[in-house]
């Protein structure tokens, strides 16, 4: 955020964040993966999967988070077993 009573650059805060240790800018999304994804042969409905699944991506799924959702995540995995070789 900017201060209104501050005249500085409008980066002024991220280049002082970067150049102190306070944040970071991870790593380019440009390359390559180091692994390359593994897709099952069917989609699923939202009716299948976890309700914190079906939100993700209603809100898009784009940057890549995760879900905090121990349910979520036992129920996926136990999708992936179930349809993985099919």
């Amino acid at each position: 955020m900017r201060a209104r009573a501050v005249d500085a650059a409008r980066d002024a805060g991220a280049a002082f964040g970067l150049e102190n240790g306070l944040v970071g800018i991870g790593e380019s999304l440009d390359r390559p993966p180091d692994s390359v994804a593994q897709w099952l042969a069917r989609p699923f409905g939202e009716d299948e999967v976890p309700p914190a699944v079906s939100a993700t991506f209603a809100r898009g799924g784009r940057n890549l988070q995760r879900m905090h959702d121990a349910a979520a995540e036992r129920r996926t995995a136990d999708l992936w077993e179930k349809w993985r070789g099919r």
